[in-house]
């Protein structure tokens, strides 16, 4: 068992406080949200992407750093979050 002495003031602050990250967008997304938006306090891509306010139909890309990922992916200090729309066509 550990014991504190009273006195001794251990100030624990357990909350979060991330870097912004930065979040872009490409191709048709643009004419729906900025192109570069900087968020803070985003602990995965889902909450990141959750601010944009897209509609919820959007078939999605999500690139973070470079990297394939997906809504669930944790986000870092000063990452960088890339949206690309799905594109599909032909017959």
């Amino acid at each position: 068992m550990l014991y504190f002495p009273p006195n001794l003031n251990l100030n624990l602050n357990l909350s979060l406080s991330l870097m912004p990250i930065t979040l872009r967008v490409g191709g048709s997304l643009k004419r729906l949200a900025e192109p570069v938006t900087r968020i803070e306090n985003a602990r995965t891509v889902g909450e990141a992407v959750a601010r944009l306010d897209l509609p919820e139909d959007i078939g999605l890309v999500i690139l973070v750093n470079g990297k394939l990922a997906h809504w669930d992916t944790p986000l870092a200090d000063g990452d960088e979050v890339h949206l690309v729309p799905v594109i599909s066509g032909g017959a």
